[in-house]
């Protein structure tokens, strides 16, 4: 496993734990250190075994939130650890906030009383089977009472398409506040078709066809001069 996000909340520090980038049936971990101690908080999934791991933590509101990594039925965000220590877990969103193609919740950062929280669509594709194949990944907040609106998708407050608009923005990668403005980071999965040249047996990885194939419409050659000539 790996440790996929750190916070600090009410002086504690909080660790999350995936396991083997989500791929086996092992639940995320949550972990809590005073600095001298370190103790379990939670290592079911948040009593959900396709919670393979927990990848972002927020100290909002009072409460710390944890974000999930679901490959299957999209990411869920729980609401725990409150301002006295005792809450118990509450989940504030599930089936990965708009849809199951968000797999992953990337790093959540506040932001004028909100809570942001992006999405990831695992390397790119979407397994969910309700959309296209490649899709732009979504962003929602979450305000102090647990409202939940979309900022980034279908039905957004303020009509920002997928991916803002493109796509191939299957990563809503990193967010940041930088005076009185947020900032996100995407991954365009596009750039999954010009890793290597070199590797040639990459071309003939089914996933790579699906790309070609929905991008372009058809199998031909990513590094031809019709696919460099961009997507449809």
């Amino acid at each position: 496993g790996s440790i996929r996000s750190l916070a600090v909340h009410n002086d504690i520090l909080y660790i999350a734990v995936t396991h083997e980038a989500g791929l086996d049936n092992h639940p995320g971990e949550l972990y809590a250190t005073d600095g001298d101690t370190v103790w379990l908080i939670n290592d079911d999934g948040f009593s959900n075994p396709n919670n393979n791991g927990l990848s972002s933590l927020a100290s909002f509101n009072g409460y710390l939130y944890v974000g999930t990594w679901n490959l299957n039925q999209g990411y869920e965000v729980w609401k725990t650890e409150g301002p006295d220590g005792t809450a118990e877990p509450v989940r504030i969103v599930a089936n990965g906030g708009t849809g199951p193609a968000n797999q992953i919740v990337s790093q959540m950062c506040v932001f004028q009383d909100h809570l942001y929280v992006p999405a990831l669509i695992f390397s790119g594709l979407n397994r969910s089977g309700d959309e296209d194949v490649v899709r732009g990944a979504d962003m929602i907040r979450i305000d102090t009472n647990d409202n939940v609106q979309t900022i980034v998708g279908p039905d957004s407050v303020g009509g920002v398409g997928s991916g803002f608009d493109k796509f191939t923005n299957g990563y809503l990668w990193c967010l940041t506040e930088h005076r009185g403005k947020l900032y996100c980071g995407t991954w365009d999965t596009i750039n999954l078709l010009y890793i290597t040249k070199a590797n040639e047996d990459w071309l003939n990885a089914a996933f790579i066809k699906v790309i070609t194939q929905t991008l372009f419409g058809s199998l031909l050659d990513p590094f031809s001069a019709t696919a460099k000539s961009g997507p449809r």
